[in-house]
């Protein structure tokens, strides 16, 4: 597999909206072989499996097919099948390729294999949180569902039209308001498994971090990331219809018979798998501008670009503050207890105490005696604090 070609040390700056577009563009077109195979090595074999599975169940569900009600589960349960592999697979595609993205912007190569190598040894870690995300933002949806229901039986037991506009009306509500509490759980939630390939965090501890790095930042991050989910989705669109030209051409028959009550499932089908596989291309610019808005929040909030300017130096990183004293039950760690001083052996004459010598220090002058009366006076002074006579300095000796 290939890998990417080492990048110098990035500008890390903060990033405005067009930094963020114009820098997912680079580094998409320069790392465009690794990109494109950690996301074909998933995406494709769960595409083409997904429009086998869907295949199966078009062809069960015909009139003219036998054991229809046999046929028809098995499809099924194919199917069903595929989507829970989809489930566990695409998110450890995505989260390869936000860690090749990290890396390629850090300026470190990497290849398909390392990238799938490293996402693999936080597998658990990484599924735990996007679970734990998908249950808190399918919460608003479920409530909404759950109003929705209610609403409508009472509109079926009362049949009333004052009854039906207020139902309306708070469905209309309820609705907006469960689409937008999807909408922030999903923006605090955003960077949650790039915090689990890239810093290592377990499952809670990402989500936490995820809405640490959003928090004061909200609206700009959902603006940068609505315009990038248009951009991927109108690329995604002109693909799909630049792949889907040849099925037309092929089932053009079958089209051909559809305004005569014929059925184009195999164009639809085909149409379905191109815009799948297009995805291929996407999926990679769309989260290069995922991990760049993270890097952006770090940046911005953590000094993230001093960091890395740092270890380019080769600073060493600050020591961590010392650790405090310990707490017991009845307050802080007692002193130990008191030890009496060890006595010399009998037959041995200790030395007499001397104060300690402090190295790189001159010894401090002894006192001498007044020459007046001969007390002993501290060096240095001019006057004898017991004669107060002057005191005459020492003659120099030549």
């Amino acid at each position: 597999m290939p890998a990417t070609h080492t990048q110098p040390l990035p500008e890390l700056r903060p990033l405005n909206l067009g930094d963020v577009l114009d820098g997912s563009v680079k580094l998409y077109r320069h790392n465009l072989g690794t990109f494109l195979g950690i996301s074909a090595v998933i995406h494709v074999p769960v595409t083409l499996l997904g429009g086998a599975s869907s295949w199966l169940v078009s062809l069960a569900s015909k009139p003219s097919a036998g054991a229809q009600s046999e046929a028809l589960f098995g499809a099924l349960t194919v199917h069903f099948l595929v989507i829970a592999i989809m489930l566990v697979l695409l998110p450890i595609c995505q989260a390869a390729l936000s860690l090749a993205v990290s890396e390629v912007y850090l300026g470190r190569p990497i290849s398909v294999v390392g990238a799938y190598e490293r996402t693999l040894r936080h597998l658990w870690p990484l599924l735990g949180s996007i679970f734990l995300a998908g249950l808190i933002e399918s919460l608003p949806l479920l409530g909404f569902g759950v109003v929705a229901g209610v609403s409508v039986a009472l509109v079926m037991a009362v049949r009333h039209t004052a009854a039906m506009v207020v139902a309306a009306l708070v469905v209309i509500v309820v609705g907006l308001g469960a689409l937008a509490a999807f909408l922030l759980f999903y923006v605090w939630f955003m960077f949650a498994p790039v915090a689990v390939v890239v810093e290592g965090r377990g499952a809670v501890e990402s989500l936490r971090r995820s809405r640490e790095l959003v928090r004061g930042r909200g609206w700009p991050i959902f603006g940068a990331w609505f315009i990038l989910l248009l951009l991927a989705y109108a690329i995604n669109g002109a693909i799909s219809f630049v792949l889907a030209a040849p099925g037309a051409v092929i089932f053009w028959q079958e089209l051909s018979n559809f305004p005569r009550g014929g059925s184009p499932d195999h164009f639809m089908l085909w149409f379905q798998t191109a815009g799948n596989l297009s995805w291929v291309l996407v999926m990679p610019l769309l989260y290069t501008g995922v991990v760049l808005l993270y890097y952006d929040q770090r940046v911005r909030k953590e000094g993230f670009d001093l960091e890395m300017m740092a270890q380019a130096l080769g600073i060493p990183p600050a020591a961590p503050p010392a650790e405090p004293p310990r707490q017991t039950a009845g307050g802080p760690t007692p002193p130990a207890p008191w030890s009496a001083p060890v006595t010399p052996p009998q037959g041995t004459d200790p030395s007499p105490w001397s104060p300690p010598k402090v190295l790189g220090q001159p010894p401090s002058p002894q006192p001498a005696a007044c020459p007046h009366c001969g007390r002993q006076v501290a060096a240095g002074l001019a006057v004898c604090p017991h004669c107060l006579q002057v005191l005459r300095p020492p003659r120099e000796e030549h």
